[in-house]
């Protein structure tokens, strides 16, 4: 069961990872910022909390009517990746466990 949930939480936080950088590299090149090397740098720093939470920054790229046919990225869905992968961790912590307490002692 650990395994299981340690695959699924590992293929939403690459998911994750893939929306957010394709929303966000395809704002700020529909913005203009991405013209130059440094631009992109400094945007994509602001934007990178957008990752993990919203900001007013990040409601407002949301709001873009450029980007109205792609789907916003919502960072609620890494912190539900992250609660899959702590989950398994829990889990595969108690199998450790449970199988300590069946083992024979050692003399």
């Amino acid at each position: 069961m650990s395994r299981l949930l340690f695959i699924i939480g590992s293929i939403g936080l690459i998911a994750c990872l893939y929306w957010w950088a394709t929303y966000y590299n395809t704002f700020l090149d529909v913005m203009g910022l991405k013209n130059t090397t440094k631009e992109w740098t400094e945007a994509i720093q602001i934007y990178g909390q957008c990752l993990f939470w919203d900001t007013e920054r990040c409601l407002s790229a949301r709001q873009e009517p450029k980007l109205a046919d792609y789907t916003a990225y919502r960072p609620h869905f890494i912190w539900l990746a992250f609660g899959v992968l702590l989950a398994a961790a829990v889990i595969r912590i108690q199998e450790g466990w449970r199988a300590a307490e069946r083992r024979p002692p050692q003399p």
